[in-house]
């Protein structure tokens, strides 16, 4: 079938729609904000009806849902994913953003991977212990090696006293370098990234990354930061990623849960009708 795209889709003639995750303009900000006082006036017995209507399909079809909207499907639907035995790839780079699903909810992604095991999450862990490692072990280079710099230049300049202003300079230069790095090192050897939210099978690693598996599906799920500052050593207590990760939840095939909420392949997040989502998949 076609790639399935929706934006933040507000069903009804008060609620018609869409948006992307991006920072929203003045504009879009506004009018958000006007959505939610509309929605916030709506009794919550009538909200969930105006937001993901429930229709009969027709006879020998099945109920779907994505994002907000509800529809029938003739003999079933298999949602795009990474399929059994990609697992074993490991969790670097490109696994789950290659898994034929995208979700982006305000200022998080959502990835997941389907026909995994529960041990998954052990390999992972593993798999985060040993990059945190690694990136322990290059930043010790980077300083070693920027040491290293310096002796060479102190020799130059040793040799050849009338070079001593240019050298000095770039020696200080190579210094402020080594400041900087030794505060990261100092992070990372400091870091305790591995956090518990006491969620079964689940796994919280720097307070930037979630990973939930349900029934043979593991969901990731990410606070969107610059490289610089997604890596082992920066955390940032955020208590509505926090709150969003626990409002995940698996989703049967063909279920139509009955409380507002976002549908996506195999899960679902209740929430109250504003969160602005895009969805990519297949």
């Amino acid at each position: 079938m076609k790639p399935i795209k929706v934006g933040l889709l507000m069903m009804g003639a008060l609620l018609a729609g869409c948006t992307d995750a991006s920072e929203p303009t003045t504009d879009e900000a506004r009018e958000r904000e006007q959505l939610e006082k509309q929605l916030k006036a709506i009794p919550g017995a009538e909200k969930r009806q105006v937001l993901m209507p429930d229709f009969m399909p027709m006879m020998g079809q099945l109920q779907e849902c994505q994002g907000r909207a509800v529809f029938s499907v003739q003999g079933g639907l298999q949602w795009g994913g990474y399929w059994e035995g990609g697992y074993k790839e490991g969790f670097g780079e490109k696994l789950y953003m290659e898994s034929g699903t995208g979700i982006d909810i305000d200022n998080m992604s959502i990835r997941l991977v389907a026909n995994v095991p529960k041990g998954i999450l052990t390999e992972i862990l593993e798999d985060e212990r040993s990059s945190l490692k690694a990136l322990i072990r290059d930043t010790k280079q980077e300083i070693q090696k920027l040491h290293g710099f310096i002796e060479l230049l102190q020799e130059d300049m040793a040799r050849d006293p009338d070079k001593a202003e240019g050298i000095s300079s770039a020696i200080a230069d190579y210094k402020a370098d080594i400041s900087e790095k030794e505060k990261k090192l100092a992070k990372q050897l400091a870091a305790k990234p591995e956090k518990d939210w006491g969620i079964p099978d689940s796994l919280v690693w720097n307070d930037v990354r979630f990973y939930l598996w349900r029934e043979g599906v593991l969901f990731i799920v990410e606070q969107s930061f610059s490289n610089s500052e997604n890596e082992p050593g920066f955390s940032i207590s955020n208590p509505y990623f926090q709150q969003l990760a626990k409002r995940l939840r698996y989703r049967k095939p063909n279920e139509i849960p009955k409380e507002i909420g976002l549908c996506i392949p195999y899960g679902f997040i209740e929430d109250d009708g504003t969160l602005t989502y895009e969805i990519n998949t297949t």
